[in-house]
């Protein structure tokens, strides 16, 4: 169970992150080059590739994931890019279609399924 529900985080995390870019590239009015710049200056972005990133790694066994409270830190920085959005970003604009559902997974199913994760999976001393 703990495998597939970090393969599922994964999973989500680098469809969303992927998907932002190219949704991102598609909408620019900037150089290629710009906007790549500009893509990766989001703490949201960053954040979430580090969400996947290190659920990848934990599928293949990586030593990082077994560091005592690296989970609890990349929880606490999913959670903040989740709270600041819910309060203070989701009134200011509405996305459609595959924006919308790139925007939920980013900012909203990610960081819950990251402290489900934590919550069930992370030992605590």
């Amino acid at each position: 169970m703990q495998k597939y529900f970090a393969g599922l985080l994964a999973l989500a995390g680098w469809f969303a992150v992927i998907a932002q870019y190219v949704l991102m590239l598609n909408n620019n009015t900037n150089s290629v080059e710009e906007a790549t710049i500009r893509f990766f200056s989001y703490f949201t972005i960053l954040t979430n590739i580090i969400v996947a990133t290190y659920f990848t790694s934990l599928l293949f066994g990586a030593r990082i994931t077994s560091t005592k409270g690296v989970l609890s830190a990349i929880t606490v920085y999913i959670l903040i890019v989740g709270l600041v959005y819910q309060v203070a970003l989701r009134h200011i604009w509405d996305p459609q279609g595959l924006q919308k559902l790139v925007d939920e997974l980013l900012h909203s199913v990610i960081p819950l399924g990251a402290l489900i994760y934590w919550s069930f999976f992370e030992k605590k001393d």
